[in-house]
């Protein structure tokens, strides 16, 4: 006995599988994948000032060593401190690892290079980390110009 009725062709019904096979593994695939967002720190958000007493900043040098003591003044925690130091040799670039939370104070010793003559003026930026390190604000910084003896 012989009906009428024609079925698929196997190789359409192949290529009907095969699409269906591709479509169903494409959303398991972004069913799969994670996502999130990462916050990140902006300059906006830093800031790092001088600490003074009386209207004089705490900052003075000894032999080898410039100490000053400063406030994060921004909402996020620092992750470092770029100093810039003026010198009669030229211009000193330190790194120095400053971490300072939200609103607290920090008393920083940076160890000065040997040779580097008289410290005319310091600079000091405050740097958040993201994914590329630690990216510096400098306009959320500070100088220091007159720098004291520390006393002993």
């Amino acid at each position: 006995m012989k009906l009428g009725k024609k079925g698929i062709a196997p190789i359409i019904s192949t290529v009907i599988l095969i699409g269906f096979a591709v479509a169903l593994g494409g959303v398991v695939i972004s069913w799969g994948k994670v996502s999130y967002t990462v916050e990140v720190a902006e300059c906006g958000s830093m800031g790092l000032s001088d600490v003074t007493l009386e209207g004089s900043s705490l900052a003075c040098l000894s032999a080898d060593t410039l100490q000053l003591t400063v406030q994060n003044t921004g909402s996020d925690s620092l992750a470092g401190i770029k100093g810039s130091l003026l010198t009669d040799a030229g211009v000193e670039v330190l790194e120095i690892d400053g971490r300072v939370g939200a609103g607290e104070l920090s008393q920083l010793n940076v160890l000065l290079p040997p040779g580097m003559g008289k410290l005319n003026k310091a600079f000091f930026t405050p740097g958040f980390s993201d994914v590329a390190g630690i990216t510096y604000c400098p306009q959320q910084g500070f100088s220091v110009e007159s720098l004291g003896v520390c006393e002993k």
